[in-house]
């Protein structure tokens, strides 16, 4: 055209186009219309939602560092045989701290090491307090003393176990409850306490209980309990001990002048322990 200032013939004339495309903006605003729309339905779900769950639901409760609370066992994997006979709550436990809006940290027993201190609001509840203010609770006996070591007074032996193919013993120590009692190895709680000594009984083989090595064949309960390290408490005799205890980590001593070889404790069948 700009050659010869005519449209140049093309033998035919096609017809226009009807193109039902649409344009960009189009495009643009028929996008955006449903994108405000999606957003509004959804803000609506999460608004009737969040009503109907808070018509069932009280504000979490506020704890502070200091109070003892107890913890829901729910969660929480015990040595009873029966999940239906096992406690529903735990502790009381005192709290730490806070952590962050609705976890604080417990001061756990050294027995439930393997879990994380840290608990949501929801799993604790707080304890009551003490019906009779004022009262004075029995603290735990002290350890004994003996050559700079701590010897503690064994109560029960609640369980045996193979670990790294070595026995232990769960020791309840005299004075402190189940929540406190410890794995030990079988050197530590069968070494008598230095000082006189009542002879240890001895194994009746693979299958006898560690009731009945402690006490011995045929000693009446009113005679002799349970005591420590693989001997009998008798009446007017001397109680037996291990350094070792809920405090600490046993401590072993190879040193001659402390106790002769220390008896050996039979391997006992496993029986269900206490939580």
């Amino acid at each position: 055209m700009l050659d010869t200032g005519r449209n140049p013939h093309m033998g035919f004339e096609p017809r226009p186009l009807n193109s039902t495309n649409e344009t960009a903006n189009e495009f643009f605003e028929r996008m955006k219309l449903a994108q405000e729309e999606a957003k509004a339905a959804l803000a609506k779900a999460k608004d009737d939602m969040a009503r109907y769950y808070d018509q069932r639901r009280i504000p979490a409760p506020e704890y502070k560092p200091g109070d003892r609370v107890y913890l829901d066992a729910s969660d929480i994997q015990t040595t009873h045989p029966s999940k239906k006979l096992s406690h529903r709550y735990l502790g009381p436990y005192t709290i730490e701290c806070q952590v962050g809006s609705l976890a604080y940290k417990l001061r756990l027993p050294r027995s439930m090491s393997h879990l994380h201190p840290v608990f949501n609001a929801v799993k604790l509840r707080l304890a009551p307090p003490d019906p009779i203010p004022g009262r004075r609770t029995r603290p735990p006996p002290p350890p004994t003393l003996i050559d700079n070591e701590e010897w503690f007074d064994v109560e029960d032996i609640l369980d045996s176990r193979f670990f790294r193919r070595k026995l232990q013993y769960k020791v309840k120590w005299k004075g402190y409850g189940y929540e406190d009692a410890s794995w030990e190895r079988v050197e530590n709680v069968a070494r008598p306490r230095p000082g006189p000594q009542v002879p240890s009984p001895t194994s009746r083989g693979p299958q006898a209980s560690p009731r009945d090595v402690l006490c011995g064949p045929g000693d009446p309960p009113s005679r002799a309990h349970s005591g420590a390290s693989g001997c009998c408490t008798l009446e007017g005799g001397d109680m037996y001990s291990t350094p070792a205890g809920p405090a600490g980590t046993p401590r072993t001593s190879n040193s001659a002048d402390r106790s002769p070889d220390p008896p050996r404790l039979p391997r006992p069948c496993r029986t269900p322990g206490l939580g």
